[in-house]
């Protein structure tokens, strides 16, 4: 089953940005939707945390997680 985000959160088809044909899991997701945020916001954290709906901390603990913080 497919599930679609809104462009909003995305800034475009998820499908689009997974390039091999694996089983896509929660936390593939959820690392597009991080790094396609913080793009739509130039990087600004407090922006995208604040957009996603969770702490910043959160953010920055995700960041980690899927080794997006430098």
């Amino acid at each position: 089953m497919k599930k679609h985000l809104p462009k909003e959160i995305t800034g475009s088809d998820l499908n689009d940005n997974i390039s091999d044909n694996r089983e896509k899991t929660l936390a593939d997701y959820e690392k597009m939707i991080i790094e396609n945020t913080l793009k739509r916001y130039e990087g600004n954290k407090t922006k995208a945390a604040e957009v996603l709906g969770i702490k910043r901390q959160t953010l920055y603990n995700k960041l980690k997680d899927y080794s997006l913080d430098s």
